[in-house]
């Protein structure tokens, strides 16, 4: 699970926005939708040799497509969390992605509500279960 919450953490802040004016709204919704939205995502990846980087490690952790859009909705919706907690101050959100990689659990539970959690925690087993056994 602490390699998922890390996976979660560089996706979500690859992507990170400034303040929450009207139009930085309007921008966290676009990413969000660009993050869910796999033909919008890919669009994205083609442009971005960071976002490729990601991607890529991604393609090999998740195990399977179903597995990895998932990992990608996950991550849309804790980038709102960590936008809105935050008030998209840049410089305190790229904090947060450090704290998050030397201590995921601390970020799993000040950024993640019950029912996101539970979810991580499902998709943990899954991609568990969809590893070659060796």
């Amino acid at each position: 699970m602490k390699a998922i919450l890390i996976f979660l953490s560089l996706i979500v802040f690859r992507v990170a926005l400034a303040d929450l004016d009207p139009a930085s709204q309007e921008a966290l919704k676009q990413t969000q939708q660009l993050l869910e939205n796999t033909g919008d995502r890919q669009k994205m990846i083609n442009q971005n040799p960071e976002f490729q980087k990601v991607d890529s490690k991604l393609d090999s952790f998740s195990g399977n497509e179903q597995n990895k859009q998932k990992l990608y909705e996950l991550s849309s919706q804790v980038m709102k969390s960590v936008t809105e907690k935050n008030a998209g101050d840049p410089e305190a959100m790229n904090k947060i992605l450090d704290e998050a990689q030397k201590n995921p659990e601390k970020f799993y539970k000040e950024y993640f509500n019950g029912e996101q959690q539970d979810a991580i925690r499902k998709l943990a087993n899954e991609i568990q279960k969809a590893k070659p056994s060796n």
